[in-house]
């Protein structure tokens, strides 16, 4: 008789995901100063010498898209996040996964990029005011872990976790996108 041992597939990260769905601080927590939150896009490995996290390569487009996602209710893939506290007041949120779609967020809310809307271009300050409150209060949802100073996650256990999150999957052929944007025409 065949046994199927769940604990083998399992992901043995050398420290524990905290949560799997927690719900981060709306952009509005993030930029006020009364709530000591940050945001370290690069998650820089001091035992390698790079950072975890690629470049900002969402071009415009991408980010208005994204942003007209928030807008229209369509579901945001989950983000993930180190949860690191320096010090006691301080909450830095080492992102894993999601940086793309945090920092188009948070650019767009800063004024520096437009989204469309029936032919014309509008600004985050251009927008009414409850779009506007809207996006400050939108939250991520996604998966935290937490370090301290005294109990950090490793470098090799940060990059064990980003390669769970974004290598398990194949990614779309142009093709076949193509293809399926072609049928859309």
């Amino acid at each position: 008789m065949k046994n199927f041992n769940i604990t083998v597939i399992k992901p043995n990260l050398p420290f524990k995901i905290a949560h799997q769905n927690v719900t981060f601080p709306s952009v509005r927590m993030f930029l006020s100063p009364k709530y000591h939150y940050q945001i370290d896009y690069d998650v820089y490995l001091e035992d390698y010498s790079i950072n975890l996290q690629r470049d900002f390569v969402w071009t415009e487009f991408q980010k208005q898209q994204f942003i007209l996602s928030i807008l229209k209710g369509i579901n945001i893939p989950q983000v993930a996040a180190v949860i690191y506290s320096p010090d006691d007041e301080t909450d830095v949120y080492k992102i894993v996964d999601g940086k793309q779609r945090f920092s188009a967020l948070f650019d767009f809310v800063a004024n520096k990029f437009p989204i469309p809307c029936e032919d014309e271009l509008f600004y985050f300050d251009e927008l009414p005011e409850e779009v506007r409150n809207f996006l400050l209060r939108f939250e991520f949802q996604g998966q935290a872990a937490y370090s301290y100073p005294t109990k950090k996650i490793s470098d090799a256990g940060l990059i064990q976790w980003f390669r769970l999150l974004n290598f398990a999957g194949t990614e779309q052929e142009k093709e076949h996108i193509e293809l399926l944007k072609s049928k859309l025409q």
